[in-house]
């Protein structure tokens, strides 16, 4: 059912939107966008390739779709629900390095009979059970006040002093 506050929050959307297709920031806006789509394209392709390496090359193109959707997913939910205008999401590479070393640890544990498609199948689940929980996780972190815990500098400091 559609609340008041969403039904309004909906038009505001579509207001800004339409607002945006009449400025004069469309050319830069919409060029600023294919650069970064097609950056992510590549760090989706790379990512999935450290992932689905080794025995599993053999699935290597699907790898690279599952990861074309989520980092798709994930741009398109940013960019139409954050708070802050001009913010720009993608997939980060230290998760795909985790995933790699899982994707690993589940090819090698597997049994000798298992088939290329049961592993592949295998860690495509773990992976979607990991992202979920991560963002179950991240979800609950406000309300539990955990968010300090899984806070991360963007940029480099120093501890010594001047």
């Amino acid at each position: 059912m559609t609340t008041p506050n969403k039904l309004a929050s909906i038009k505001n959307l579509a207001a800004e939107l339409d607002q945006d297709f009449m400025s004069a920031r469309l050319v830069p806006g919409l060029t600023s966008g294919l650069v970064v789509g097609l950056v992510e394209v590549i760090i989706a392709i790379s990512f999935a390739t450290l992932i689905f390496a080794g025995e599993l090359s053999s699935f290597l193109p699907n790898g690279i779709g599952f990861a074309l959707i989520g980092a798709i997913i994930t741009g398109v939910v940013v960019a139409l629900m954050t708070s802050l205008p001009g913010t720009v999401s993608g997939i980060q590479d230290a998760p795909a390095a985790i995933l790699a070393v899982m994707s690993a640890a589940i090819v090698t544990s597997m049994p000798s009979d298992a088939s290329g498609l049961e592993t592949f199948i295998t860690i495509v689940v773990a992976i979607a059970l990991t992202t979920i929980l991560c963002g179950i996780f991240m979800l609950g972190a406000p309300k539990k006040r955990a968010a300090a815990a899984t806070l991360f500098h963007q940029f480099p400091y120093s501890s010594k002093r001047s």
